[in-house]
């Protein structure tokens, strides 16, 4: 299918053809679905920390991350904010004449105008002459005000990334998103020498508007003690992915071009891959909360580091071990018990019939992986993936996290187990990224390429195939060493919508 047009193509962006081959493979075929054994519940895959285990494992991290270089945050911020205002935008499109109907959420989002911390900018932004907003909205008259907020006339902010945009006000100032991951990284990454280490991955478009705002505001936030470094980085066009007709043909643009999209988040693992540090948190971007309601957050994240530096060191003790003496009897036996002991669970059927030197081999698969601890909220209701013990090509059971995307949906059985989570994936991890032997792992060699989805969308007016990369923390993830903590609610704190800013915890 391919010819020496494309292959110059695939040349320029970095892709292996094989890839391809294998993408088009994935549309002809479908993408399997997972088979979840049953959710992870307390005791059952997810740890319960004491108050005194929290303090003692938030200890052990401060007392290991001032080396430095030895934590940073990595915050994908690639997203714009046009879901946040979709209802908004709906009203906005879809109104008949200048004047309020009723609406519910409209109506709420205009009785709380005042209490948004963009509301200083967005008043500034009203147009000349459209007279006080106060008295617009008094009259119901808001044609002005929503195009203030929502179009290029004004603030723009259903198209820019919610990490520029104003989430919470202090006092007569007000902060973005980005400077509240900058707030939390001072309490949470900073080293010895006061340096506190952040990346985040952003679009193309936006990447200069970070930059420029960075170097603008972000000394406000440094004194002689704490100063920062902040990278932004792209999605790698090597990590694009074809787009196929509903035939499952390659697409192709006007200049008979093939035609490739961004990958969704799962894209970043090759953005992590580049990190040089040993313990990375990974965070989204709209999820912060205001600086009142930090030290909580801290207290949990700097547990969940604690735990991570605790696992990643027994790890290394028994790698070390196991390398050094790989067919002792009692290497074997204590790596064994390691393994198989809390919060780890990691099991192999069979081994009894294996010698000494093959149940070596099968501990070092299992215990040379990078690892993650992963924070689990209870579940409220709120979208999204949560833990679930998940078989393994092997047939093993193993701890991984699950979106809906990936459960077979004919299987009533599976959607039921899914449906019976009682916790959901808050995306708060801290990731060991490195070996026992100081050497950054090669992550995509434990990512499940299968774990990725289809789905429908279209270009310039024609429907077409996309395929996203296994998520992030879900199939690109797949054969870590994972390690679920349950963490309060209070911890997360996500903006999918404009009035989620309105929420207490969102509120000065």
């Amino acid at each position: 299918m391919l010819n020496a047009q494309d292959l110059e193509q695939l040349r320029k962006l970095g892709i292996r053809e094989a890839e391809v081959q294998e993408q088009l493979k994935s549309f002809q075929d479908g993408i399997p679905a997972l088979s979840i054994v049953r959710p992870a519940t307390r005791g059952d895959g997810i740890q319960v920390l004491s108050e005194s285990s929290l303090k003692n494992y938030a200890e052990l991290y401060e007392k290991n991350v001032e080396r430095p270089g030895r934590a940073m945050k990595f915050v994908p911020a690639s997203g714009e904010a046009t879901r946040m205002f979709q209802v908004l935008l709906k009203y906005f499109h879809e109104r008949p004449e200048d004047w309020m109907q009723p609406d519910p959420m409209v109506e709420d989002f205009f009785k709380h105008a005042r209490d948004f911390a963009f509301f200083e900018a967005w008043e500034k932004a009203l147009p000349k002459g459209s007279g006080d907003f106060s008295e617009r909205l008094q009259e119901k008259k808001i044609l002005p005000l929503l195009e203030a907020l929502l179009t290029a006339k004004g603030l723009d902010y259903p198209a820019m990334p919610k990490g520029l945009l104003l989430f919470h006000r202090y006092g007569d100032q007000a902060r973005t998103a980005l400077e509240e991951h900058w707030v939390e990284a001072a309490s949470l990454v900073r080293d010895a020498t006061g340096l506190c280490r952040l990346h985040f991955t952003v679009a193309e478009a936006w990447k200069d508007r970070f930059a420029s705002f960075t170097k603008e505001i972000l000394p406000r936030y440094e004194n002689s003690g704490l100063h920062f470094s902040v990278d932004f980085s792209l999605q790698k066009d090597s990590t694009k992915t074809l787009a196929v007709d509903l035939q499952n043909q390659p697409l192709r643009d006007a200049n008979g071009q093939l035609v490739f999209r961004q990958a969704g988040h799962g894209a970043l693992l090759a953005n992590l891959q580049e990190l040089n540090s040993d313990f990375v948190f990974i965070k989204n971007i709209d999820n912060v909360v205001p600086e009142r309601a930090l030290p909580r957050q801290i207290l949990f994240k700097k547990a969940l580091g604690g735990l991570c530096y605790e696992l990643q060191k027994q790890v290394f003790h028994h790698l070390k071990a196991l390398h050094h003496s790989p067919t002792d009897p009692d290497v074997l036996k204590s790596a064994w018990d390691f393994a198989a002991s809390e919060p780890l669970r990691l099991v192999e059927k069979d081994v009894s019939s294996l010698d000494l030197a093959g149940q070596g081999n099968i501990l070092l698969r299992l215990l040379d992986r990078p690892i993650r601890v992963c924070g689990m909220v209870p579940n409220q209701g709120e979208p999204g993936g949560g833990p679930f013990w998940v078989k393994d090509k092997r047939g093993e059971a193993g701890l991984q996290i699950i979106e809906s995307s990936q459960v077979e949906r004919e299987s009533e059985a599976q959607q039921k187990i899914f449906r019976s989570a009682t916790h959901f994936n808050s995306v708060d991890l801290v990731c060991g990224l490195k070996d026992h032997a100081g050497q950054n792992f090669k992550l995509q060699k434990f990512s499940d390429p299968k774990a990725g989805f289809i789905s429908q969308k279209s270009k310039d007016g024609m429907a077409l195939k996309a395929l996203e990369l296994p998520g992030l923390w879900n199939g690109a993830m797949s054969d870590w060493i994972t390690v679920f903590v349950e963490v309060p609610p209070e911890t997360f704190t996500p903006v999918k919508t404009v009035m989620d800013l309105l929420r207490r915890e969102h509120q000065a």
